[in-house]
């Protein structure tokens, strides 16, 4: 049987490698979360469930935030003294309205991007992102709406739970939070995968229906096409989703054994230095910070692009045609086991 993750691999490292100006696109998209699909899975050791949902990324908490505060001025009492304070509220939230328009919009401009190069068109930062920012109220609503449902989940769901963790005794608190964990992990991983095959229907002409040209008919058509592409390859997106958590776990520590030696060889140079010129500490934090930012900065964005071309590889695979997963191609190996399981 052909290779299905090998040569989608390939194609999304060499995207990558190859695509510079995807990057700055990437860092963008970043602020919506790093990690991605178990983004939200690590931050749920917090003990309050609905302040995880709502704090996950920046454009989450914001409009938290910002509905906190309409609400708190609904009820203030607002004299003509108040006006600057408000006209400084009101400049804030359309800076925050605007880096929300270039983290969304830059989204979606990165999976318009990353098609446009695999297919083999020309592509470029400013294209991209006007695709993207075209589809910025899709996009937008697309991911408010998926933001809800986890919202109202951790409402009816994960906060009962956890209350019921804290208020276990010691002895059973671990197995509790095993089980919640456990129960929360589905939900979330389901969500966040039709959320993104959603805007990938969104992005991507190709696979549109056509003739809805209603702003609402597109994007609840979206949304159903992404729920039966899921369901069509759950497996296939399961699999998907760990090997980028693999990925990142071996990224991470290659990326740490490499910086330790490095590091540790700057520090005994630098103290060197230092003990005959104090002045030059203040030169070393500077530039070890401008250093350290850059190289964080280049691997977010190198990162969060590969992550982006490995889903987009794997969403044109599955679109087109059926593709059988690691786990139904491994057990074809062993007929009696594969017609028991699958």
């Amino acid at each position: 049987m052909k290779p299905f993750y090998r040569p989608i691999i390939k194609d999304a490292w060499t995207i990558t490698r190859k695509n510079v100006f995807l990057w700055p696109l990437a860092l963008f998209a970043s602020v919506l979360g790093t990690i991605g699909t178990f983004q939200v899975l690590f931050d749920l050791l917090s003990n309050n469930a609905v302040s995880v949902f709502a704090s996950t990324d920046f454009i989450t908490s914001s409009f938290v935030g910002w509905n906190e505060a309409f609400g708190l001025l609904s009820i203030s009492t607002f004299t003509i003294s108040d006006i600057p304070a408000f006209l400084g509220l009101l400049a804030i939230f359309i800076v925050i309205f605007g880096v929300a328009v270039l983290v969304i919009s830059s989204e979606g401009a990165l999976i318009y991007g990353i098609k446009q190069v695999l297919v083999g068109k020309r592509a470029s930062f400013l294209v991209s992102f006007r695709a993207g920012y075209d589809r910025f109220w899709e996009l937008f609503f697309i991911y408010m709406v998926f933001k809800l449902l986890s919202l109202i989940i951790a409402a009816l769901l994960i906060t009962p739970l956890i209350y019921l963790v804290l208020s276990a005794a010691p002895l059973s608190r671990l197995l509790i939070s095993i089980g919640v964990y456990m129960i929360i992990i589905p939900f979330v991983i389901i969500l966040d995968l039709v959320r993104r095959y959603a805007l990938m229907y969104i992005m991507l002409d190709e696979y549109q229906t056509p003739r809805l040209r209603t702003f609402v008919a597109r994007m609840f058509d979206a949304v159903k096409k992404a729920w039966l592409l899921f369901k069509t390859n759950w497996i296939i997106s399961l699999e998907t989703s760990v090997l980028l958590l693999v990925t990142t776990a071996i990224w991470f520590t290659l990326v740490v054994l490499l910086l330790i030696p490095v590091i540790t060889i700057l520090f005994i140079f630098f103290g060197a230095v230092v003990s005959f010129s104090p002045t030059a500490f203040d030169l070393f934090s500077l530039t070890a910070l401008i250093t350290i930012s850059l190289v964080f900065i280049m691997c977010l964005s190198m990162y969060t692009t590969f992550q982006m071309a490995l889903w987009t590889g794997v969403f044109t695979h599955i679109a087109e045609k059926s593709h059988l997963s690691k786990i139904h191609r491994s057990l074809a190996h062993l007929p009696f086991l594969h017609k028991k399981i699958l």
